[in-house]
């Protein structure tokens, strides 16, 4: 089949149109080597991280109820942080929940730290200066600023007011294999 430059041109916006309408309706990417798990950010501005984790497991994905992302490693933290929307000047949303969360007797505030879904704590990427509030004890991943203290990809621990939150990102698993 041989395509002359409009028709091609005309198939590049066609696909184009399409796979931006799959993200506007929230569909979550391909899975991603090496978890072959699914990631979403789900915009969600101001949202408590109470609102979020209640809000991620009613999202699913190819029959697989979701969950407030976690993160094990430097690897899948690259993964969650290409999910994240780019942040434009003048943003002052700029953390997306994730999650865990940090018992409040713990008695240093970068100890006591577990993910909902059970998973051990193994890895913590954590902005320059945090944790640092003993009333934060939720976690969220930095969108990215102008300021240096707050690079993309980093963590925070926050309150559950939503204050500077943009939304949450989603994890699902991958699919039960219907190999017979």
């Amino acid at each position: 089949m041989s395509f002359d430059r409009g028709s091609a041109l005309a198939l590049a916006v066609l696909t184009l149109i399409s796979l931006a309408g799959c993200r506007e309706r929230g569909a979550p990417p391909a899975p991603v080597a090496p978890t072959n798990h699914f990631y979403e950010f789900v915009a969600a501005p101001n949202s408590t991280w109470t609102e979020a984790n209640a809000a991620a497991s009613l999202h699913s994905h190819d029959g697989v109820t979701g969950y407030l992302a976690t993160i094990d490693s430097p690897e899948e933290n690259e993964l969650v942080t290409a999910v994240l929307p780019e942040i434009q000047a003048g943003d002052t949303l700029e953390g997306a929940y994730l999650g865990a969360t940090r018992a409040k007797d713990s008695r240093r505030l970068d100890e006591g730290w577990s993910w909902m879904s059970g998973e051990p704590w193994s890895y913590a990427n954590w902005a320059g200066g945090e944790p640092n509030g003993p009333d934060e004890t939720y976690l969220a991943i930095w969108l990215g600023s102008a300021n240096s203290w707050r690079p993309r990809g980093t963590w925070n621990d926050a309150t559950d007011s939503g204050k500077l939150i943009a939304g949450y990102v989603v994890e699902y698993e991958p699919p039960p294999s219907t190999s017979p």
